[in-house]
Order: C-alpha cells, then sequence, then structure tokens
C-alpha cells in the first residue's frame, strides 16, 4: 500500500472530458461569458483584459510587479522599502502583499497588505500608487465589486468582511465571520461574495450591495474513516482558495483534509493528510486522494499534494488546482470530475496562483519562492485528455531576492512535498507546511504514544525547548520527525542533506514572522497586562522574558540532562504517558514545559492536548485549581481585560 494512492471521488463518474479535437489548444467561447466579466477573484496573479500583462504579487520584496507577456520585462512597484535582516537576523517584511485583483477595464489594481493592514490602489497604466488606507488586522484577500463600485476585503485576524469604496478606500461596512476569512471570489451577476476560513468551517456566503449582509455559512464536513486509514478522512482544514462554477454556481474549494483518528505507531504520513477539492452546492461533494485499496477505485490517478488556488476556465469546462506542496498543475473535467492532465514538476519552487488566457490554450503559474513564472502551453487529444507544456524557461517576477540564502532556501524545503527535489516524503505525500500551514498551525490534536498533542505554532520562531514535554533542544532534530511522520529520508551526519536541515531551522528560526494581532481595545489591554504580571495572578512567574516563557531558564545550552524546567499545570490527560527525550532521558507524564505566548490568538486551540478552544477556557474551565495561573478570584471584566491582552500578542 505504501506509496501508492489516487485521488478518488465519493460519487460516481463518468471517464472521459469534453474537450477539443486532437492536437488543439483548449480552446473556449469566451463570448459565452458576456461582455462583462463575471467575477473578481483574489489571486497572486493577474492578467490584464487585453493579457499583454502580468501582475503578479511579491510578498518577501514589499513589491507588486507588473511584466510584459511578449518581451518578459517587468516593473516593480514597491509598496514599502525593500526588507532586510534585522539584528537578530530575522527577515519579516513590514508591508507583504498577499493578493491582488484588477478591476474590469484594467485601469487599476488593488493589493492587500497582510502585515501593514493596508489597501493599495495602483494606476495600472505606469504602477503609480494612487492611494492606500490601512483597514483592518491582517487583510488576506481583496476582489473588485464592480457594479456596487466597492472592494471587498476579508481581515483574517479581525475575522471581518469589509465593503470599502473602490475609489477612496472609505469603509462603506464590515461583517463579522466566522474565524480565519482568507479566500475570496465576488460574483458579479448574482451580487455575491464567497469566503473561505482556512482551517473551517467552510465557505461564507454575503451579499454585496450598498452594504454587506452575511447569508450564510455552509459547513465543510469532516470526512469520516472508511475502513483504511489511508483511504482520505479528516477534517477540512488549509482551505486557501475558492472558485465559483459559472454554469452551475457551485463552489470548488481547494483544501486538506487532516485525520487525526489514527494513533501512534500506526500513525504515518499515509494516514494523516490527503489533498481534497470539495463542491459546494445544493449538496457537498468532495473529490479526495485515496490509496489503492481493494474495492476503491480511484477516479485521478496522480499524487498531489497542498492544494493552494483553484481556477475554472473561463467557459468553466476545466479546473486547474495549483498544489504548493508537490509543486505542480492538475486539471480537472468540471462536468465529470475526472482528472484530464497534469503538468509536474513546475520549473521553480512554491506555487501560489494561476492566470489562464480566454482561450484557454496558456496559462501563467506564480512561484513564490523562486521569484518566477512558469508559462503553460494546453492542448488536448481525441480522448478528452489535457496535456500541458511549459515554455522552455520560466522567467523572473523578481528583480533581486532581499531574503538571506539560507531563509530562503529554508523557505522552499519547509513548504515542498515535491521529494524528487528533497526526500521530505514520499510519493509527495505531504511538507511540513502540511501541519504548519503559514508555518503555524492546523488546529489539529494528534494521537501520539507520549499522549495527545496540538500542532505547536513556529510562527516567529522558537525559545528554549522544543516539544510539549522539553524532550528535544534543536530545530535539526526534526529529521526524526520527517522520517518518521512524513515519509522522509533524512539522516542527521548525511553531508548532503545537512545544509537542508540547518536551512529549515534558519528558516522557523528567522524566516516566519509572528503573526498580526488582531485589533485590540488599547485600554483592555493595558489593564490585561497589568493583570497579567500582578502577583496574585502568577501568570508572569513562569511566562517571563520577550516571548513570556521559562523554557531553557538556568540552561543556557538547552543540554537535555537538565536542568530542565517542567510544571504540572493541572493539564494531565488520562492518554498521557512517561517517555523519553531525544536522546533517552526520561520524561513524567504530566510534567510540561512553559509555551511562548508570542502569536496566541493564531494558536488556537490551547494547552498540550488542545482542550481549550478558547483562551477564556483556558483561563478558566481548563484551569481547575488555579494551577496554571491563579484566575477564579478574577470577575468577569478582568477577566475580559486579561484575555484582550492576551489576544494583542
Amino acid at each position: 500500500m505504501k506509496g501508492t494512492r489516487a485521488w478518488a471521488v465519493m460519487i460516481a463518474l463518468c471517464a472521459q472530458a469534453s474537450c477539443g479535437p486532437r492536437g488543439q489548444p483548449a480552446r473556449i467561447d469566451a463570448s459565452a461569458q458576456g461582455s462583462s466579466e463575471r467575477f473578481s477573484q483574489a489571486s497572486t496573479i493577474a492578467l490584464s483584459p487585453d493579457e499583454r500583462w502580468l501582475w503578479v504579487v511579491r510578498p518577501d520584496e514589499d513589491a507588486i510587479v507588473k511584466i510584459n507577456v511578449a518581451s518578459r520585462q517587468l516593473q516593480t512597484v514597491r509598496l514599502g522599502p525593500e526588507p532586510t535582516a534585522d539584528a537578530q537576523g530575522r527577515f519579516t517584511p513590514a508591508h507583504m502583499p498577499r493578493s491582488l485583483a484588477r478591476s474590469e477595464d484594467g485601469a487599476r489594481v488593488a493589493v492587500a497588505l497582510e502585515r501593514s493592514g493596508e489597501i493599495a490602489l495602483v494606476r495600472a497604466e505606469d504602477g503609480v500608487v494612487q492611494r492606500r488606507r490601512a483597514v483592518c488586522a491582517r487583510p488576506i484577500s481583496v476582489a473588485f465589486a464592480a457594479m456596487q463600485r466597492a472592494l471587498v476585503v476579508t481581515c483574517a485576524a479581525d475575522e471581518r468582511v469589509l465593503l470599502l469604496d473602490h475609489e477612496t478606500l472609505e469603509e462603506r461596512a464590515r461583517v463579522a465571520v466566522p474565524a480565519l476569512p482568507w479566500g475570496l471570489v465576488v460574483d458579479a451577476r448574482e451580487g455575491l461574495a464567497h469566503v473561505t476560513h482556512l482551517h473551517g468551517p467552510g465557505v461564507s456566503t454575503l451579499r454585496v450591495g450598498a452594504s454587506l449582509t452575511l447569508q450564510t455559512t455552509r459547513e465543510i464536513a469532516e470526512l469520516a474513516p472508511r475502513g483504511h486509514r489511508t483511504l482520505a478522512h479528516g477534517k477540512p482544514r488549509s482551505l486557501y482558495d475558492l472558485a465559483v462554477d459559472p454554469k452551475s454556481g457551485a463552489l470548488w474549494v481547494a483544501h486538506e483534509l487532516h485525520g487525526d483518528d489514527t494513533a501512534q505507531p500506526e500513525l504515518d504520513f499515509e494516514s494523516t493528510v490527503f489533498p481534497a477539492v470539495t463542491v459546494v452546492g445544493r449538496e457537498a461533494q468532495t473529490l479526495s486522494v485515496d490509496a489503492r485499496v481493494a474495492g476503491v477505485d480511484g477516479a485521478f490517478g496522480d499524487v498531489v499534494s497542498g492544494p493552494r488556488a483553484v481556477r475554472f476556465s473561463h467557459d468553466g469546462r476545466l479546473v486547474f488546482v495549483v498544489a504548493q506542496a508537490s509543486e505542480d498543475v492538475l486539471v480537472i473535467d468540471a462536468a465529470r470530475r475526472v482528472e484530464v492532465g497534469l503538468l509536474r514538476p513546475l520549473e521553480g519552487h512554491w506555487p501560489q496562483g494561476i492566470a489562464l488566457t480566454r482561450d484557454g490554450a496558456n496559462a501563467y503559474v506564480d512561484l513564490r519562492n523562486t521569484g518566477s513564472i512558469t508559462a503553460l502551453s494546453l492542448r488536448t487529444d481525441a480522448d478528452g485528455r489535457v496535456s500541458l507544456s511549459r515554455a522552455p524557461s520560466a522567467f523572473d517576477a523578481r528583480e533581486q531576492d532581499p531574503m538571506p540564502a539560507d531563509v530562503r532556501l529554508g523557505q522552499r524545503v519547509f513548504f515542498t512535498a515535491n521529494d524528487t527535489d528533497v526526500p521530505v516524503t514520499t510519493n509527495r505525500w505531504m511538507a511540513c507546511a502540511s501541519c504548519h500551514p503559514e508555518g503555524t498551525t492546523n488546529r489539529i490534536t494528534w494521537r501520539f504514544e507520549q499522549g495527545p498533542r496540538d500542532t505547536p505554532t513556529n510562527a516567529g520562531g522558537v525559545d528554549g525547548f522544543l516539544f510539549r514535554t522539553g524532550a528535544r533542544r534543536d530545530l535539526r532534530e526534526y529529521w526524526k520527525t520527517i522520517n518518521v511522520e512524513q515519509g522522509g529520508h533524512f539522516a542527521p551526519d548525511d553531508t548532503v542533506l545537512a545544509p537542508y536541515l540547518d536551512a529549515v531551522a534558519a528558516f522557523v528560526q528567522r524566516g516566519i514572522p509572528t503573526p498580526i494581532a488582531p485589533s485590540t481595545d488599547r485600554a483592555s489591554v493595558a489593564r490585561g497586562r497589568a493583570l497579567f504580571f500582578r502577583d496574585d495572578t502568577r501568570c508572569g512567574q513562569c511566562h517571563t522574558g520577550p516571548s513570556l516563557t521559562d523554557s531553557g531558564r538556568g540552561n543556557p545550552g538547552l543540554d537535555l540532562a537538565g536542568p530542565v524546567l517542567l510544571w504540572d499545570v493541572g493539564t494531565c490527560n488520562a492518554a498521557d504517558r512517561a517517555h523519553e527525550d531525544f536522546v533517552g532521558h526520561p520524561r513524567q507524564a504530566c510534567m510540561f514545559d512553559t509555551t511562548a505566548l508570542r502569536g496566541l490568538w493564531d494558536s488556537a486551540p490551547y494547552l498540550h492536548d488542545g482542550s481549550a478552544r478558547t483562551l477564556r477556557d483556558v483561563l478558566v474551565t481548563r484551569n481547575v485549581g488555579d494551577r496554571h495561573g491563579r484566575t477564579s478570584h478574577l470577575n468577569a471584566a478582568e477577566l475580559d481585560d486579561l484575555v484582550e491582552f492576551l489576544r494583542s500578542l
């Protein structure tokens, strides 16, 4: 069973696509969509209406670029000074543009700047930034609502969707939505905006008019185990992107399924992470990845991992899925829901988005790590199979790379499952980022031998010992995780592979920014800070220093032989077991390392077993006996202030 899996559909499917004649471009009827564009979709890459220019975000350079498709010449539009590493070697762009959208006439490009919280409007003709405005905490996606002369913005940290004037950027409306609103597409014909939520529950649909109204949030249900651990199952996670079927109006959502039901030692890469596309219409149908198990006939025959972007051809016949981890592009027949094409590997690393020409003959894929664009040509054969071929070489989408070379290499390794390039997995199954999307957490608790453990965040780097019981001391020791859980093939003394481990350590420590905190009430934060460090709450006794942790205190070399400060904070789980650290020292079952609190709001659920859903649960329902901070004497208002302080970190 190892290394053999296929895409499978949970419904009966036919097997042949409806495409053009043998050897011809996959032409479509652009006029079928009418004279005006129906969809505005947030993306990392977009074509101008005349298809002469590409616009691409460059998050690591605090810039966007305009590229002439014919000549490959590029113009860089800077949104701030070029980023540089700070005195500690940390590389954190100040603005980090994450998505863009062009206006229907192509005259303007709107850009969402994640870290500075701004939306920028750029004049397409000459790349001049006409206007920019701070709008919310962590804007991720932006799209035009042309009929309303407005922009729609998803604000991940604030858990809001905004409606802005498309010229002044003044706010017209904001609506609260479930956690981490992320991907975005605006359907002009229907007057709707559809938004994904990065780690579920699914998709929110909002009515776009003079204001915004949340109509519904449709859940993408967990797919139950189906008798064999390598059959796709689990909770929907990493819902990065979605697209609207122009024919049926159904939503196609690119995501993963994370199965948390298998316990070690059986727990491994084949039983945990499965790429998926869920079609949300009158009924939800999940296309997912399966092993070839007796009695299960996979409809899609190629392995991909990390679906990142999904786009329809302009006539709605084909669906293109960009897989960031396996570094390829999968083509699906939309009507029959079977694979009809695959291009792998792409020339470059960490693909983010795709732009398609109207005639369906060409596509362009944005690769963030290598700062390049891969141009694709599409043709079909007599059986309806779509063949994709690359241009002779990728072309640059950045003028120079400000990121330190070791951090850039580590970024590449962290986000890849392309085992023909780096042996981090088997059969392109999973990457480090599969469980640590955005470098943070997938909000899953795994059934490890030492007990239930939630996925920790790596954002902002790590401080002190690693693992909940201080069982590791160095990020390079993650070679064991790569081998045991990811199915990779690393050895710490391998002179060829050791530089990759060094680079991953550099990226985690210096290249994953601390998430931008939600908008908070400053007065409440100040009161909460005073409470946190007050003697009678005792929070500051263990949560000390810049990252609010005492991990490694008295042991600057992080010697696993000790001293290692561990605490019984009353959160022991019945499944917790005594175990050994990385080099064989014993660890008790219920003694835990003090967690750093940097970027705390973005690391739910909380505690070692993920048993606290909210920060208030940490302070109240999971703090019986005041074992991790004395909070039982605080009133409701004081608890609110303490939570607000923790959200601000």
